[in-house]
């Protein structure tokens, strides 16, 4: 028997697509990218967030909802607040960005009998997905395999509730060749000032690289509440002429497109974009381990620096800036990488197919129906 609602392929799948402030400061780009591949498809977008940030991502026929922050002991009057206004139009399809946004998707997807999707793109979220048993159970976009591998084994989510979405990426068509001879090679890395990110091991292997008579130019691009003792240690190891604090809202890619090497100096539990962009923009990359983003191949799309040590840092740094022919090659490996795995078209289509599918589950008859 065909279960199909009449016209319900070739209409528009309603989605509400919840958006907290840190998911948009990390995923910025690959949302913007959504949004415009995913007018190409039948789905009508509305983005719901706290932040004003949001308006930014708004464009055609995606429209951006500004709401109070869900926080107790209101979120429940707030919640329902967000019901009223979408009830008109329910989704079909309510999205949460990251499980920060898991809760009041969650909410909005009860009271509006809706479909419920989650993004896994951290070690954190996937780690939340498993403590949601007994509640709503949703649909997850994993954003490497990685992740999704996790889901499976720890999680416990079964197979069909799992799709695969890794973020698109805008590569250059004509990426800038790596540190030609004759310019000095500039190193750039990209991440808030924080104890966690062990800038001060780069800093020290930087210093190394220094005393070995290497050349480069150095940027830290970030604010935080580590800069004063980061600013202190650069002018300690006397490199305040190679090593330059730049604040991020110059613009990340903007750097991107004259800097040579991406420099990662701790573990990273996230879908890094940074580093998809900076291999989309022909840069090398240089980080520690990171199982989550499997972009990451050492000798192919990458170098990686197996110690933990600044030692081992500066050792890895010395040999990209060293094999300026090595580097390139790497650079070019991660530029087809992310060209090959990573393309806007490529997410919004398997998104698109995520929401239809879930459009289609909404819709079919209970079991045992007539």
């Amino acid at each position: 028997m065909d279960v199909r609602v009449p016209h319900l392929e070739s209409a528009p799948v309603d989605v509400a697509l919840c958006v907290d402030a840190a998911a948009l400061a990390r995923l910025r780009a690959t949302l913007r990218h959504l949004c415009v591949g995913l007018v190409d498809h039948p789905v009508r977008l509305r983005l719901l967030s706290s932040t004003p940030q949001i308006e930014a991502l708004s464009l055609g026929p995606v429209q951006a909802m500004l709401h109070p922050r869900i926080r107790w002991p209101v979120a429940g009057r707030r919640i329902a607040r967000i019901v009223e206004l979408l009830s008109e139009e329910p989704p079909d399809v309510v999205h949460a960005v990251s499980a920060d946004s898991y809760d009041l998707a969650a909410g909005l997807a009860e009271a509006l009998n809706a479909e419920l999707a989650l993004d896994v793109s951290s070690w954190d979220d996937c780690r939340r997905v498993a403590a949601l048993r007994g509640r709503a159970e949703p649909h997850v976009i994993a954003f490497s395999a990685p992740l999704a591998d996790a889901l499976r084994t720890r999680a416990y989510v079964p197979e069909d509730r799992i799709d695969l979405v890794r973020p698109g990426i805008m590569s250059e068509p004509d990426a800038v060749e790596f540190a030609p001879e004759g310019r000095v090679p500039t190193l750039l890395t990209v991440m808030p000032f924080q104890r966690v990110n062990r800038l001060e091991l780069l800093i020290r292997a930087l210093a190394m690289l220094r005393d070995r008579g290497v050349a480069f130019a150095a940027f830290l691009m970030g604010e935080g509440p580590r800069e004063e003792s980061l600013r202190a240690l650069v002018r300690a190891k006397n490199l305040h002429a190679c090593v330059t604090f730049a604040n991020i809202t110059i613009g990340a890619g903007e750097l991107m497109q004259g800097a040579d090497v991406l420099v990662m100096p701790a573990p990273i539990e996230h879908v890094s974009i940074r580093i998809l962009q900076a291999m989309a923009a022909g840069m090398a990359v240089v980080s520690v381990p990171s199982p989550v983003n499997d972009s990451l191949r050492d000798g192919e799309t990458c170098f990686i620096s197996q110690e933990d040590s600044a030692t081992a840092l500066a050792a890895v740094l010395e040999r990209v800036l060293s094999d300026r022919a090595g580097a390139r090659r790497i650079a070019e490996g991660g530029l087809r990488h992310v060209r090959q795995h990573h393309t806007v078209s490529g997410m919004a289509e398997r998104t698109a197919a995520t929401y239809v599918k879930l459009r289609s589950k909404q819709a079919a008859p209970p079991s045992g129906a007539a």
